[in-house]
């Protein structure tokens, strides 16, 4: 089970700015503990927060997993491929744990991972991609189309790969529901997911829990 940890540090001009403090121990601690966060919409400055700081964690420790979290309504197609494919490289070990939401692209990301994670009540979609075509001649727009046919052809072998679904399978639901919210139960079985991270204490047992919390913590304090 990997441990819960959540931080907003989607920008990096923060983390440099003395006055700043509280988001540079966070940040800091975060990759102190092998903790890389992916928030916000996917751009290519995704490809910086996670390949480079990968890559600096691999340097530190090779053979350590390192800890994705994601939460992101999704974004550029091609550079959530681009982190897929680094992720699934074997380089080093990624983790990705689903925060909040993974929707589109962010939902590629967090299939790829060694081990996939999510939250009982994270927000999980997957939807076709769209062409964004802006100011294009008709030769442009039709190279444009079959690159985006292709690549659409990509997404849905990879996340066949990663679950036990066909590409008809999964073509054919989210061309009936255009944009196809998967809950983390059927994350689970459909095997996109490795475990969902399910809420420790309820209004029922919350009493049990804190009086082992509190044992916990006088075990600590004796020490």
């Amino acid at each position: 089970m990997v441990k819960s940890m959540q931080y907003d540090l989607e920008a990096d001009e923060k983390f440099d700015d003395p006055d700043n403090s509280l988001i540079y121990e966070c940040k800091k601690a975060a990759l102190d503990n092998r903790y890389v966060i992916m928030n916000g919409l996917i751009t290519e400055n995704a490809i910086e927060t996670v390949w480079l700081q990968c890559e600096l964690l691999k340097i530190k420790e090779e053979k350590e997993p390192i800890d994705l979290y994601i939460n992101s309504p999704g974004g550029d197609a091609q550079v959530s491929m681009f982190i897929s494919d680094y992720i699934r490289s074997g380089t080093c070990a990624v983790r990705t744990i689903g925060i909040g939401e993974c929707c589109s692209g962010a939902f590629i990301i967090l299939v790829s991972g060694l081990k996939r994670y999510c939250y009982k009540n994270t927000t999980l979609m997957m939807h076709n991609i769209s062409a964004g075509i802006v100011d294009a001649d008709a030769k442009s727009t039709l190279s444009h189309a079959k690159n985006l046919e292709d690549l659409w052809r990509r997404i849905l072998k990879l996340l066949s790969e990663q679950s036990n679904l066909s590409e008809k399978e999964i073509e054919a639901k989210i061309n009936e529901e255009r944009e196809w919210y998967i809950s983390s139960e059927q994350a689970l079985e459909y095997g996109w997911v490795d475990e969902i991270i399910e809420p420790k204490f309820t209004y029922r047992n919350r009493k049990s829990w804190d009086k082992k919390t509190s044992s916990a913590n006088r075990k600590k304090t004796a020490k």
